[in-house]
């Protein structure tokens, strides 16, 4: 969501469109989440938050009008700011949900990998190092046959 104009007209009317839209999305990812599918619920709260992100962000890099004073420019900046505050908090708590949701459920997987970093933009002290899962090794697994998995000691590298 970028604002690439600087006229106040077009500006207002970009705003007024991007929170309508941000509206459909809450309500789309709502249900999403309402399924109660942890994966699909970590992944829905990310893109949430991503959403709530670029528009901060879209926010923050508007461009200044041209003919302003430096007092006007100061106080258009402010404005802007204040105005993606309340977005970027937003965008936080859907990442903190995401990875509550993994943590709480167990289920952690490329969303909770990409929540994490994502918050770790804003709140980089929350976040501990990215953890990638372990996966095992297939190199020193040994077959065991199917008569043997029952036995007493199968398994343990007899």
């Amino acid at each position: 969501m970028r604002f690439t104009t600087a006229r106040q007209a077009e500006v207002v009317a970009a705003l007024k469109k991007k929170n309508a839209r941000m509206a459909k999305l809450l309500t789309a990812y709502t249900e999403v989440i309402a399924v109660g599918s942890p994966a699909w619920s970590q992944a829905a709260l990310t893109r949430l938050g991503e959403c709530y992100r670029d528009f901060n962000k879209g926010l923050l890099q508007a461009p200044t009008p041209g003919g302003l004073d430096a007092e006007q420019r100061g106080l258009y900046r402010t404005t802007l700011e204040n105005q993606a505050l309340p977005l970027e908090d937003k965008a936080v708590d859907a990442f903190r949900k995401a990875i509550e949701t993994s943590g709480r459920t167990g289920s952690y997987s490329e969303w909770t990998l990409r929540a994490q970093e994502r918050l770790r933009e804003y709140r980089p002290d929350e976040v501990a190092d990215r953890r990638q899962p372990a996966l095992l090794s297939s190199a020193g697994a040994k077959v065991v046959p199917p008569e043997a998995r029952s036995a007493p000691g199968a398994g343990e590298g007899k």
